[in-house]
């Protein structure tokens, strides 16, 4: 019964499973001596329960004592299985926390190192534990209030403990999230990142040096716009001198011959006058200023009935041929005439003044 029961067990079954199909079995054997009795002796049957409860009651601590030392056998076998999946788990945290690239070390409340990697041996040495952290990492601070007043949990702090050019990035973290065991110690992890801080060092005098030639560029282009506003100014003022100008011949010549030239009723003093109007008019639209009289300059001091005497002079005109064409007096004219010579600066023989004329013609 005892190898029968343990068989059952390798199959699945438990102890107090086994125990309660044996004891139903007793009682079914109980049964059947009952149904006897007709065959045999009560006494018979009465010996025979008293045998059958014996070797059940026998059993059933044999039984007993078996599943006892068996539970306590699978239990041995459960907790050598913890302790060295335990042992495995140690191992693989010792060779993950010795392995990594990255500086680590664990703390206590008061800030005193308890452990640290290979990895951060190396700056620190192998005399660290025990050690307050900011006198090891040459951190700002002097307690533990300090130091997590510069440093608080969660928050990363770029720093140089080293005393030379590398970098690290520090970050606390409590290990009272990973375990209830551990709410009083902290882990301090510090990542090299030297090679990204040379790099973003570069990248950031690449970025200033862009930004210099754009504003180089941006005045440059300033200047230049600047330039081509004085430019553009100046063109404008020419402009709006030449229509100053163009306004002002208009108004000085053009405008007062149309007015005479519309009023006189003789048709050759018209013709004279529309030829000098005519020739003026010409000048203007080649952009040279008035031809023949306007063209000099010192014709351009001459008043309107000067000039006009001026072109009767040029045709050959005398003096009272020209006084009966303006309808003026003789002595008007010669008093034109000398009023001529003075501003155009010719002296001497009235026929100089025809000569001077003709030649100022031939030189325009």
């Amino acid at each position: 019964m005892l190898e029968s029961g343990q068989r059952h067990i390798k199959r699945g079954i438990t102890g107090a499973m086994y125990l309660g199909c044996f004891k139903t079995f007793v009682f079914a054997m109980h049964d059947a001596l009952d149904v006897l009795q007709d065959k045999f002796s009560a006494q018979s049957i009465a010996d025979a329960k008293t045998v059958l409860n014996l070797y059940a009651q026998s059993f059933e601590v044999v039984w007993l004592a078996n599943c006892e030392n068996t539970t306590l056998r699978q239990q041995d076998q459960k907790k050598n299985e913890t302790v060295r999946m335990l042992t495995l788990q140690k191992c693989r945290f010792e060779n993950i926390f010795n392995t990594t690239s990255d500086g680590v070390l664990v703390m206590d409340a008061a800030c005193r190192i308890m452990t640290a990697n290979k990895s951060l041996r190396q700056y620190i040495g192998d005399n660290a534990d025990g050690k307050y952290i900011w006198e090891v990492l040459d951190l700002e601070g002097t307690s533990p209030e300090d130091f997590f007043r510069y440093y608080p949990v969660g928050q990363t702090v770029e720093i140089m403990p080293f005393n030379d050019r590398a970098v690290f990035r520090l970050s606390v973290v409590s290990l009272g999230g990973v375990s209830m065991a551990s709410h009083t110690e902290y882990l301090v992890l510090l990542t090299n990142i030297t090679p990204y801080v040379l790099q973003r060092e570069t990248l950031e005098a690449a970025i200033e040096q862009h930004t210099q030639d754009l504003r180089m560029k941006k005045q440059q282009v300033e200047e230049m716009n600047i330039t081509l506003h004085n430019v553009l100014s100046n063109i404008h003022a020419d402009k709006e001198k030449q229509q100053e100008v163009l306004v002002e011949k208009i108004r000085a010549f053009l405008r007062p011959s149309l007015v005479q030239l519309a009023q006189e009723p003789a048709f050759s003093v018209r013709e004279s006058s529309a030829k000098l109007i005519l020739e003026q008019v010409d000048g203007i639209l080649d952009s040279k200023g008035f031809s023949s009289d306007f063209g000099n300059r010192k014709m351009r001091h001459l008043t309107l009935t000067e000039l006009k005497v001026c072109n009767f002079i040029r045709t050959g005109k005398t003096t009272k041929e020209i006084a009966q064409a303006l309808k003026i007096s003789v002595e008007t004219v010669q008093t034109h005439r000398k009023n001529i010579r003075k501003k155009l600066g010719v002296s001497g023989h009235k026929n100089q003044l025809f000569t001077h004329l003709i030649d100022t013609d031939e030189q325009e």
